[in-house]
């Protein structure tokens, strides 16, 4: 059933299903709520603050669980340049992803020739809602009104400072490590032509936009 769900609520969904719709124990520890956004670095920096992971679950989700715990804990989030997580997604999901979850979406990414292939060929504003680590950064921030009322967007460009900023703000005196680090050497850059280019830039429009990022 959990298929037929918009990729971006299935997690939601889930947890309502089976009775864990509320705040994980490690962010009321913190009173926090962190948005963890796919591959922007969110893995080590829910490990080194929290221990482990907390889930891709959107704004709406916390709003919802607990409306009052929402209003009153740190909402903080990392973000990253469009062009640079869309090829990073597309590495990792070629790689495997998360077996017991991508196992799909990895066999398909392996259909295309190439990462231009792929662009070309599926990435569309419509279809890049289909899959968790290719939905726009955005979606996982806005509330339940379309509003993004968080306390922090740090950056994943910027993430050693911008993590000493979030630690500072839980008064938590940890340090960041380095979780999932691609194995890409070259420059995202390097991935795209012109055309690719501007498909990306037509899909993730709205990311673009709101967090002032070029190419």
């Amino acid at each position: 059933m959990l298929e037929f769900l918009p990729a971006l609520q299935r997690q939601s969904f889930e947890k309502l299903m089976t009775g864990s719709f509320h705040y994980r124990p490690c962010l009321d520890e913190h009173r926090c709520v962190f948005l963890h956004v796919p591959k922007c670095a969110g893995s080590s920096v829910a490990h080194a603050l929290f221990g482990g992971g907390v889930g891709h679950l959107p704004a709406t989700y916390y709003q919802l669980a607990d409306p009052d715990k929402y209003r009153r804990y740190y909402k903080f989030t990392f973000v990253r340049n469009p062009w640079d997580r869309l090829y990073s997604a597309y590495n990792y999901l070629l790689a495997g992803g998360a077996a017991s979850r991508d196992g799909d979406w990895s066999n398909f990414i392996g259909g295309f020739a190439s990462f231009d292939d792929f662009v070309r060929s599926w990435v569309t504003a419509e279809n890049i809602e289909r899959q968790l680590h290719l939905i726009p950064q955005y979606r996982y921030l806005t509330n339940r009104f379309g509003v993004i009322d968080l306390d922090f967007i740090g950056r994943f460009e910027n993430l050693a400072a911008d993590f000493v900023t979030v630690a500072a703000a839980l008064k938590t005196p940890v340090t960041l490590p380095h979780i999932n680090r691609s194995d890409r050497v070259s420059s995202y850059r390097k991935a795209y032509t012109p055309e690719t280019r501007a498909i990306a830039a037509a899909a993730y429009h709205r990311d673009i936009e709101l967090f002032g990022y070029e190419f």
